[in-house]
């Protein structure tokens, strides 16, 4: 991305002390945040994990309105709706399934949903 921004005409400046420990809180937090990711997804299937990665935008505007003031040019209702739905959609997903019924009063599995053609007894 350096070598595109100098050949578009970029020029690159001086860069402030104060940046380099900004950089490496950064690499060390990116660092801290794959481990736990490899670490989750050796325990846990990827499909429950990745619909975790549909909470990003709800800390990405709960966190710049905490710690940026960005919250006083947000339409507060719109977001909390929408941060509402993405938490609700990721509770639906990864909810327990219910366990299907599989006997009927009599003791028999019902065949019916299954589609099996004989009766087990």
């Amino acid at each position: 991305m350096t070598a595109a921004a100098l050949l578009g005409g970029g020029k690159p400046r001086a860069v402030d002390a104060r940046a380099w420990p900004l950089m490496l809180y950064l690499g060390f937090l990116s660092a801290v945040a794959y481990t736990l990711w490899s670490l989750l997804l050796q325990r846990h299937p990827v499909s429950r994990i990745m619909v975790f990665s549909f909470l990003n935008p709800v800390f990405g505007v709960v966190l710049s309105a905490l710690l940026l003031g960005e919250g006083k040019i947000l339409n507060i209702p719109r977001c909390a709706l929408a941060m509402v739905l993405v938490c609700l959609g990721v509770w639906i997903v990864n909810r327990p399934a219910k366990e299907p019924e599989a006997k009927l009063k009599n003791g028999k599995e019902d065949c019916y949903e299954s589609g099996c053609s004989e009766k087990l007894v």
